[in-house]
């Protein structure tokens, strides 16, 4: 590497001493510097030139060496605009450099392109320094400037979309125009990071009026990665730069930013939007729902977030919405339910008073109800709802069945809730229903009673018999007198007097301790769980004295119905005060506490501990268990199959993994680490989906008790090791992996799919990960394992696809290789689900390397490229390419068809009306334009130049740009090769058609060209159109002062006899009207037809114009006898005057709209010199220097914009 260097040294020195253009003019190329200085490479070779040239201010050696030199030898023709991202990465290209290039840029026009990858690299380097002096010193450059302030100066009025368009052609000068969603991301959080709110704002800029992503948008991104901080960073950008946020717009899976933010819960971000929104007259959609129908509302409720319902609820009232509180959405979910989960009163209330106060009953209370019964949760929502209900007129279905075929009444029994069972008796008898089986009368409402629903008879608590027993009344059983329950009844009504009525014995302990609390149950052990359910100390301590004092003694280890036990309902709820308490009762009562025991559904104490990540609680289950000579089962299967080892790595909690093995080893105990759960996962499995540490953990425990783990087993999703650490974006895991197989002798899979059909190398890919990628090859290769490279996934992605999408061409090269030396042939014309395939993303990031890497790679194999073939948008190559204004990309796709007879499509449009003639003249590209039009000419295919995008531009119309004479020339030489007439008079959506465009540019030659082809083909020229903002062609010849263009469509008018309507309020100050002007108004006056203001300034200089002329016959005789006569209105017609209030409207919004739309603070241009301010305005005739500075708060100053400016204004002079 230092040998490397110090040639690198000595090459700079050659190239310093003898000079680029002697080495151009000489011709000694690349390869011949490659003998003299053997250990460097081509691409070497080529920095070393370009950093003598920045270093040497050396323009006219960079313009070479972009433009012939590097084009001429380079080996591989890498794209020369990519070589300062080379440069860049190499960490050659400091501030000083990047200063000196942007100089030569500005003042000599050298040709420096700064491409995503460039930009990409200095975000990702986080490089603040750099992205200023690019974006302070590259837009809004002197040209752009001086263009906007002429404007001004000649009160032209520009459309929202001409000048946005402008901003964007700007701006895309440094590539944010075509980045994606992530880089821009990234460039975002930079931004803010540095509180360089410049960059913040061409981002919002570009996100609101270049949309690339319909799928998705920053600002969603920044909603749904859950950071405030950004997301007021991005409003505040917006704000300052006047651009409004489309906070309402949908996007993939019907998100929206409101409800993306209310899925992560965020608070903060949802009052950002919200202020936003009122700041800038937005209403907010709150009720649209995505694509699993989950809304704002539904998602606060959801998340449990009461202040997030409080603040939908005020922002629907201050805005006259209705929320949506009973839809619910595919899972079945509402509002109700959700906060009946959360089993938060103070959610249930902020509904109910919502309801009320809008006039809206809530739905499916029965199964709110019944929620609060299945889930344990608060008796006292069970209870308003039910006061809700009463006080709507609402008769509560208490017989209604679920989907599930649980009703309350039955839910209530069967889960033991003594209190819930006396709320349903006392509401069926206050509101006089009879509880039934299986019947229903028309006058009567039932509750459905089924004994066999409810299991094992003997297990219901006492309690709930004795509220049978009084509500007897009310319950309506048709079932035998010798079923088990009914005996049951029957025998508690006989024994009820010699029971002991614990209830009334206890609630009165409870009083006498002057403790205020009531149990339901009779039965002490009953009474007991009812204690502990409360989880309060003090209850728990009173009952214990109670139960001390009678000698009661409690079976502490008795389970319910569903195998629950008193301390395994402590460890479920993670109540390590509870636990403490159960263990000090039954230490106090000298009973075993069952540690290993399992409820019905699987849980015992050490799973949930593992289960909760309470690592406190598994100590103290430890500590009992050694202390009481009991061995916990740390293998023992539960829920789902977990066991406690499995849990504690999917909780992704080491300590208690840790905790885990520190027991196993004190007792001997060897931890299965292969076993697997319901799902299929296993601990391997398992810890390389969470962690590095745990992984590196699990094979250090495997090693030191020689054990084997199975590297290759597959979860039920089809995921295995393999595929799990390709999945990652690092190396790491799949490092460790071949290392514990090569060491065990084992051989890894890499080529098994997943249920998606994934594999490891798609994955490594889809990751852009080139480390994971060289390592599975390398190991592939090491194994004589021969890996598949062309699989597809259920999205349609394959390595050759995917890898061109991430546009990685070490990566592709790897993959390329590979290939062909396992001689397995890629198939470059596979496509993905969205019709995308490698050459057309090779031509999307215009990678012409790319490009002649798969070339190459499909003549070596016998390949036809698909050049025509379009993706989902319509999308094709050549299309991509001339978008990108990429001549050598076109000249290669033109080559490779005309080599392999392929008939290219050339009219072809996208779904946004693009085709690659209107990409070529948008971009005013004029070598493409004949490229193109050669090309079609070869192939028989007409290209029509009158074809609008959905814009209604079209590529006549674009080539009467100022510096487009000769495309415009072009175009006419190909409708004659084709003997075509072209339609001069075809006009875009603002009604601009080809000859206004020329007079609005004041582009004389363009104007005679017009004229001349009008003339050569017998068209009639429009002469008399407006635009959309009541202007015409000779409203812009007058309004630039342009007495040649006027003189020429005043000719022509008359030699056509055409009557030119023109209106006074086109003029600009009507006494610099130049004389000739005037002298051509009053020559072809019966050609004019005018609308004079009242009064009129244009009329009064007429006439003394006319006075002050020798010869007074000029003197049109219709403008003396409109003086004589005194009326000066003339031709005022109503389409006159809505035209005229029109244009004057927004004649004067030029400078207001320009510090709208530009992102610039008022500081960019500040000029501090007084004589500087007065030179600028003095020159560009603007009005005067308070006027200018009082109506647009816009300072001109001494930048390097204006300093170029100056200097080139003093050339042109």
């Amino acid at each position: 590497m230092q040998n490397i260097k110090k040639e690198f040294n000595k090459l700079y020195e050659y190239i310093k001493r003898k000079g680029i253009n002697e080495i151009i003019s000489h011709g000694e190329y690349i390869y011949h510097i490659q003998l003299k200085f053997q250990l460097l490479n081509e691409e070497d070779i080529c920095v070393c030139l370009y950093l003598v040239a920045i270093d040497d201010k050396d323009s006219k050696s960079l313009n070479d060496l972009n433009r012939d030199y590097v084009k001429r030898n380079r080996m591989n023709d890498e794209e020369e605009n990519n070589i300062f991202n080379v440069i860049y990465k190499r960490k050659l290209l400091d501030k000083d450099r990047l200063k000196k290039l942007i100089y030569m840029y500005l003042s000599d026009d050298i040709k420096f392109n700064y491409t995503v990858d460039l930009i990409l690299s200095i975000v990702e380097n986080e490089d603040v320094e750099s992205i200023k002096l690019i974006i302070e010193n590259i837009i809004y450059s002197n040209s752009f400037i001086k263009s906007l302030l002429l404007s001004y100066k000649l009160k032209i009025t520009y459309s929202s979309i001409q000048l946005k368009d402008t901003i964007i052609y700007e701006l895309d000068r440094i590539g944010f125009t075509r980045a994606n969603i992530s880089l821009k991301y990234h460039a975002l959080m930079l931004a803010y990071k540095s509180n360089y709110e410049n960059l913040g704002k061409i981002l919002v800029f570009v996100e609101t009026f270049v949309d690339n992503h319909s799928y998705y948008s920053l600002l969603l991104r920044l909603c749904d990665e859950n950071v405030a901080e950004l997301v007021h960073f991005y409003i505040k950008c917006a704000t300052k730069c006047n651009v409004i946020l489309n906070l309402n717009k949908r996007y993939e899976y019907g998100w929206y930013p409101l409800l993306k933010a209310c899925i992560c819960n965020n608070n903060s971000i949802i009052k950002l939007l919200i202020d936003y929104a009122n700041n800038n007259g937005i209403i907010l959609i709150i009720n649209e729902k995505d694509k699993n129908d989950d809304y704002p509302l539904l998602q606060a409720c959801k998340n449990n977030n009461t202040e997030l319902i409080q603040l939908l609820m005020d922002y629907a009232n201050n805005n006259n919405i209705l929320l949506d509180i009973n839809d619910t959405n595919e899972y079945g979910d509402s509002p109700l339910l959700s906060v009946c989960h959360n089993n938060c009163i103070e959610q249930l209330k902020l509904l109910m008073a919502y309801a009320n106060k809008n006039e809206i009953k809530l739905k499916n209370c029965e199964n709110a109800i019944l929620h609060v019964v299945k889930e344990n949760k608060s008796i006292e929502i069970a209870q308003l709802i039910m006061e809700y209900a009463d006080k709507n007129d609402i008769v509560l279905q208490i017989n209604k069945k679920n989907i599930e075929g649980d009703y309350l009444l039955l839910s209530s029994v069967y889960h033991n809730n003594a209190k819930m069972v006396q709320l349903v008796m006392e509401y069926a008898d206050s509101h006089h229903l009879i509880l039934e089986l299986n019947e229903k009368r028309s006058d009567e409402s039932f509750v459905h009673v089924n004994e066999e629903d409810f299991g094992d008879i003997s297990e219901i608590p006492d309690e709930i018999i004795l509220l049978l027993i009084k509500y007897e009344n009310t319950i309506k059983f048709t079932c035998k007198s010798n079923r088990d329950l009914v005996k049951r009844i029957k025998e508690r009504k006989v024994n009820t007097k010699d029971f002991i009525n614990y209830r009334e014995e206890i609630n009165k302990y409870f009083k006498a301790k002057g403790f205020d609390y009531t149990v339901v149950s009779n039965d002490i052990f009953e009474i007991y769980k009812e204690c502990l359910k409360e989880r309060n100390d003090k209850i728990l301590d009173i009952f214990n004295d109670y139960a001390m004092r009678n000698h009661i003694q409690l079976d502490i280890n008795a389970k319910d119905k569903l195998g629950t036990y008193p301390l395994l309902g402590a460890c479920d709820h993670g109540d390590i005060d509870l636990v403490k308490h159960i263990i000090h009762c039954a230490t106090s009562q000298n009973v075993d506490l069952e540690l290993n025991e399992s409820n019905d559904e699987g849980w015992y104490p050490l799973l949930l501990a593992c289960n909760n990540n309470t690592i406190e609680m598994a100590q103290i289950l430890m500590n009992y268990a050694m202390g009481n000579t009991i061995t916990l089962e740390l293998n023992k299967k539960g829920y789902k199959g977990n066991y406690p080892l499995l849990l504690s790595i999917e909780k992704d909690h080491i300590d208690m993994i840790n905790l885990l093995i520190e027991y196993a080893n004190k007792n001997n105990i060897i931890l299965d680490i292969n076993s697997k759960n319901e799902f299929g996962w296993y601990p391997i499995l398992l810890a390389i989906k969470k962690n590095i540490n745990i992984t590196r953990k699990l094979f250090q425990y495997a090693t030191e008790k020689n054990i084997s783990i199975n590297l290759n087993e597959k979860d039920f999703d089809g995921n295995y090791p393999v595929l799990e650490a390709c999945d990652k974006y690092t190396a790491e895991f799949i490092e460790l992996l071949i290392e514990y197989a090569d060491k065990n002798n084992m051989i890894l899979n890499l080529n098994e799919k997943d249920h998606q059909k994934n594999y490891p190398i798609l994955s490594a890919i889809k990751r852009f990960s080139s480390d994971i990628l060289e390592t599975l090859i390398k190991y592939a290769i090491n194994h004589n394992m021969v890996l598949d490279i062309n699989g597809k996934n259920d999205t349609g992605n394959c390595p050759i696809v995917k890898i061109c999408e991430s546009n990685n061409i070490s990566m592709i090269r790897v993959l390329l290789d590979y290939s062909l030396r396992c001689d397995i042939m890629l198939n470059l014309n596979e496509k993905d689900n969205y019709g995308r395939y490698p050459l057309l993303w090779a031509c999307q990031y215009s990678n012409i390397e790319l490009i002649h890497l798969l070339m190459d790679y499909a003549h070596q194999n016998k390949i036809i490229l698909n050049l025509n073939e379009k993706d989902c948008f319509k999308n094709y190559p050549l299309l991509w390419a001339c978008e990108n204004k990429e001549v050598k990309i076109v000249q290669l796709l033109m080559d490779y068809a005309y080599k392999h007879q392929i008939k290219p499509i050339l009219n072809d449009k996208n779904i946004n009306g693009r085709s690659p003639i209107i990409n070529v003249c948008s971009n005013g590209n004029i070598e493409l334009a004949s490229l193109l039009l050669e090309w079609a000419n070869k192939n028989n295919v007409w290209l029509n130049l009158c074809e609008k995008d959905s814009d209604g531009e079209f590529p006549l119309l674009m080539a009467c740009g100022k510096d487009n004479v000769e495309m415009f020339q072009l175009f006419i030489y190909y409708a004659k090769t084709n003997h075509t007439i072209l339609n001069l008079n075809e006009k875009n959506i603002l009604g601009v058609s080809p000859l206004m465009k020329a007079c609005f540019d004041n582009n004389i030659e363009l104007v005679k060209i017009l004229i001349n082809y009008a003339e050569d083909t017998n068209t009639i020229l429009e002469v008399n159109n407006y635009n959309a903002y009541g202007y015409s062609s000779l409203s812009f010849a007058c309004l630039n002062n342009s007495t040649k263009i006027v003189q020429l469509i005043l000719e022509y008018a008359s030699a056509h006899d055409i009557t030119l309507d023109m209106d006074e309020n086109h003029f600009k100050t009507i006494s610099n009207i130049s004389d000739e002007i005037i002298q051509l108004i009053i020559k072809y006056e019966n050609s004019i037809k005018f609308i004079y203001n009242t009064p009129s300034a244009l009329l009064n200089h007429l006439n003394n114009k006319a006075n002050n002329n020798k010869n007074q016959n000029g003197i049109p005789e219709s403008i003396a006898n409109e003086t004589k006569n005194g009326d000066r209105n003339l031709y005022k017609n109503e389409k006159s005057i809505s035209k005229r209030n029109q244009i004057q409207g927004t004649r004067n919004s030029f400078i207001t709209t320009l510090k709208k739309m530009l992102y610039v603070d008022d500081d960019r241009f500040i000029i501090e010199q007084e004589n500087q301010i007065e030179w600028t305005i003095h020159h560009l005739g603007i009005l005067n220097k308070n006027d200018v500075l009082k109506s647009s708060n816009i300072k001109i100053g001494t930048s390097i914009w204006y300093e170029n400016y100056a200097n080139r204004f003093k050339k042109d002079k």
